[in-house]
């Protein structure tokens, strides 16, 4: 099963909805750009749950960046090249990485899956796709 595969089988269901949704509004009002409108209108009262929950979960990993980019923006006024380049990817390893020293890369900003105690370097598909296969 690939990827394409995966996205059908999730966003499949949310597609048709839509989609449904939007011919219903064409027949009520006969104009698609008031349906497109309300559609919009539609889908963010109903997601407006969901973006909160989301936000409240966004909202340690950012109040984290801004602690890391703060420490970092002190070490450039002090220092330049590989030093600052080393002094940086240690900020970054200590706070931002799950588990310290296991290679969190700032400059490369990849994504770490997690396999036991263990988290491995991988690619924006292998992390959706262990996300949405799970273990």
């Amino acid at each position: 099963m690939n990827m394409t595969q995966v996205l059908e089988i999730i966003l499949g269901p949310v597609v048709w909805l839509m989609q449904s949704m939007l011919e219903f509004y064409v027949w009520l009002f006969s104009s698609l750009g008031f349906s497109i409108l309300l559609l919009s209108l539609t889908l963010l009262l109903l997601l407006q749950p969901l973006r909160k929950k989301a936000e409240a979960l966004e909202m340690p990993i950012s109040t984290k960046m801004k602690a890391t980019n703060t420490e970092v923006g002190k070490l450039k006024g002090n220092m330049k090249g590989e030093e600052l380049f080393l002094a940086t990817e240690k900020i970054y390893n200590l706070t931002l990485s799950p588990m310290p020293d296991t290679g969190y890369q700032p400059v490369l900003a990849r994504f770490q899956v997690e396999s036991g105690n263990h988290f491995y370097p991988a690619s924006v598909q292998i992390y959706c796709a262990a996300l949405i296969l799970g273990p």
